[in-house]
C-alpha cells in the first residue's frame, strides 16, 4: 500500500507552527511540526525525522510535499517496525528533490 493511501493527515495549525496529526486506521500515530525553521516528525515521544526547510513557521509552496513525504517514510518505518529498508512499496522510489515527490499535493 502506498503511503498516501495508508496515512491520513489532519492539519492542526496552518502556520507558526504548521502542524499535522498523522492517522493510521483512524488512530493518531504521529505528528508533524514546522516551527522556527525546524521540521520534526514524532511517533509518541520519539523523534523519527528532523529537517531544516526554507520555510520558518510554514513551508514554502514548493517544499511541503517533499518534507511530508520523507517524514511519512520515517514514520512508516517505526510504525511497521520494518526498519528504513522496508519503508517503500516496490513501485515507489525515494525522491531526489522536492520537485520529484511521486504524488500530487495533499488535499487539506
Amino acid at each position: 500500500m502506498k503511503l498516501r493511501e495508508k496515512y491520513t493527515l489532519e492539519e492542526t495549525c496552518g502556520a507558526c507552527p504548521e502542524a499535522y496529526d498523522v492517522y493510521l486506521d483512524g488512530e493518531c500515530v504521529a505528528n508533524l511540526r514546522l516551527r522556527h525553521g525546524c521540521f520534526t516528525a514524532r511517533v509518541g515521544e520519539q523523534e523519527v525525522y528532523e529537517a531544516y526547510p526554507e520555510g520558518d513557521g510554514i513551508f514554502d509552496f514548493d517544499e511541503r510535499d517533499f518534507y511530508i513525504y520523507t517524514a511519512l517514510r520515517h514514520i512508516d518505518a517505526v510504525v511497521d517496525n520494518d526498519g528504513l529498508k522496508g519503508m517503500l512499496d516496490q513501485d515507489e522510489e525515494e525522491p531526489a528533490d522536492p520537485t520529484e515527490v511521486p504524488w500530487d499535493r495533499f488535499e487539506m
